[in-house]
């Protein structure tokens, strides 16, 4: 789950300062300029990301706090191939970015959630799974 952030600070800080969470990282963002850091949520990490207003790079065109995804762990290569599938068949449109990953558009999941949130599904390494 991504969050979009005014002030990392204070996220940092309500989620490990006053929740008890553990931070797992923080550091600059990887896909647009800005700060991001992980909160272990147990079974879920929650990315907490505070993009920047200016500098070089591709810019969020909306910086207004909001939840921006919900990033789910999928078991393979065939399974976010076939989530492309499903999701088309049901009127969602989705895009695979990588062989090991793809999303729903925020503007096609808003018709179900009601807010425009990205639904993003990602092969987790080997490597990385418990």
């Amino acid at each position: 789950m991504e969050l979009i952030v005014a002030d990392l600070d204070r996220a940092v800080e309500l989620c490990c300062d006053v929740l008890g969470l553990t931070l797992l990282s923080r550091g600059p963002a990887t896909l647009v300029p800005g700060e991001v850091a992980t909160v272990d949520l147990g079974g879920l990490v929650l990315t907490l990301l505070c993009p920047a207003a200016d500098g070089e790079g591709d810019f969020l065109a909306d910086r207004s706090p909001r939840l921006s995804q919900l990033v789910l762990a999928v078991d393979g290569l065939e399974a976010v191939a076939e989530l492309v599938r499903v999701a088309g068949r049901h009127g969602l449109v989705a895009q695979q970015t990588a062989d090991d990953r793809c999303y729903l558009t925020p503007e096609s999941v808003e018709g179900a959630l009601g807010v425009p949130t990205a639904v993003v599904a990602v092969v987790i390494p080997a490597d990385a799974q418990p």
